[in-house]
């Protein structure tokens, strides 16, 4: 006998569909936002540090010509109803401080004797920009981070955030907890220690040393000078033109190495790939434990 649909099941159905559909672009059309902006600009004396320490925050940083700081803060409080988002507004605060060289920018949360709970959501938005050649000391929680064109000391310590490097070509320390790290075009020397965090460092033309456990780490380009990494449970993933411009120390356990065809007949095993193509040629070595290797090749039109 063939089974049919029930009338009244179909009409839930469509009610259930109507209602995801729906729902969130209500929800969109009644939040109503507000925002307090603060603008300010910092002298700079070269060899001065900018210090941000951000929470629930997207700060973006640029690069210019300009030799002053260029700072603008927005403090966002979002509710369905406005007179609600105005008043938890007064729960944000900042500060910019300079002393001794260093220029700190800060959000935080601050309540009176009277607060209970947030009922709406509460961000802060950084834009800087600031000289290339100002080094940056950076923490977040929670949100984004994008750096562009800098070519002085970065140090960055994130949880849950991701974080976007573009042609970032100083010195770069990073420490993530269960976050997103790119970096395009990047180059200089860069330090990853890592948890719970993906990384992928894309046509990178520096040296990287990475610790990292329980995450990916992806690495392409034809210019990098020279990868390391220690991996507990961390897959690793290369992408270069001509495997044979690198040589290899490669070892995974409980897991297996994948070469390309041109390589293959190298492996000494499957978990272990160990070669010296020339003797100049940059090193990459990983160590790593219950995650794979793959190193790939693509095609690059400009060396053909």
């Amino acid at each position: 006998m063939k089974k049919t649909i029930k009338p009244y099941c179909w009409r839930l159905f469509v009610i259930i569909v109507l209602c995801v559909m729906y729902l969130p672009a209500q929800c969109q059309q009644q939040v109503q936002i507000v925002t307090k902006t603060i603008t300010k600009t910092l002298s700079y004396t070269p060899g001065d540090t900018l210090k941000i320490l951000a929470e629930k925050a997207n700060v973006n940083i640029t690069t210019w010509s300009g030799n002053e700081v260029s700072v603008i803060i927005r403090l966002i409080s979002k509710h369905k109803k406005k007179e609600i988002a105005e008043s938890e507004l007064q729960y944000l605060n900042y500060e910019i401080r300079s002393e001794k060289g260093v220029h700190t920018l800060s959000n935080f949360f601050a309540t009176d004797g009277t607060f209970k709970s947030v009922k709406g959501v509460l961000t802060c938005s950084y834009e800087l920009k600031i000289p290339q050649s100002m080094a940056v000391d950076l923490s977040n929680r929670y949100g984004m981070v994008s750096i562009s064109g800098l070519s002085a000391k970065l140090k960055a310590t994130i949880q849950f955030v991701e974080l976007q490097l573009t042609e970032c070509i100083g010195e770069q320390e990073i420490q993530a907890f269960f976050g997103e790290v790119t970096t395009s075009d990047g180059g200089g020397t860069l330090s990853l220690n890592l948890q719970k965090t993906d990384v992928e460092l894309v046509d990178f033309k520096g040296k990287a040393r990475v610790k990292a456990s329980y995450g990916k780490v992806g690495v392409s380009g034809d210019e990098v000078r020279s990868f390391s990494l220690i991996g507990e449970r961390t897959a690793v993933s290369l992408l270069f033109s001509n495997p044979k411009a690198y040589n290899y120390d490669l070892k995974t356990t409980f897991s297996k190495i994948k070469l390309p065809d041109m390589l293959d007949f190298e492996a000494q095993s499957a978990n272990e790939f160990k070669k010296e193509f020339s003797q100049g040629n940059p090193n990459i070595r990983i160590n790593t434990t219950y995650s794979p290797i793959q190193l790939n090749t693509y095609y690059n039109v400009s060396n053909h």
